[in-house]
């Protein structure tokens, strides 16, 4: 189960010729989590920075991790749209890596694949403010 404090510290637009060129946030957490009987708590400030229409880089600004960064992009590919996240990540950790690997991989999955099922069911309803 996962357990979230959230605080959003700072909000700053960038604006050029009228519309928003980047927008960038920093957001606080602690998360909790139990991996294979091994408790971990992470506490977390994250600056995201939003590139328009095409993605967000992201980079921890202070918190337990030894690193974390890394890239979330958004390609046309005909009809559809590809979805690449990359990302490092150098954890603080007594849990075994191997075991750190693997449930980071699998949340990662299941957080995306929940994701693009959020976005197919907003591509389909209809919208409120064009009825």
């Amino acid at each position: 189960m996962l357990y979230l404090k959230d605080m959003v510290s700072r909000l700053t637009s960038v604006l050029s010729n009228g519309m928003c060129v980047s927008l960038s946030i920093s957001y606080s957490r602690k998360a909790k989590e139990t991996v294979l009987l091994f408790p971990l708590e992470i506490n977390t400030t994250i600056e995201y920075t939003e590139i328009s229409n095409r993605g967000l880089n992201f980079e921890q600004i202070q918190g337990d991790n030894k690193t974390y960064k890394g890239t979330w992009r958004l390609e046309p590919q005909g009809s559809s749209t590809k979805f690449v996240y990359q990302s490092v990540i150098e954890l603080n950790s007594m849990v075994p890596k191997t075991v750190l690997e693997y449930f980071m991989k699998n949340s990662i999955k299941k957080r995306f694949e929940a994701m693009a099922a959020r976005a197919s069911l907003k591509a389909h309803a209809p919208n409120p403010k064009c009825a």
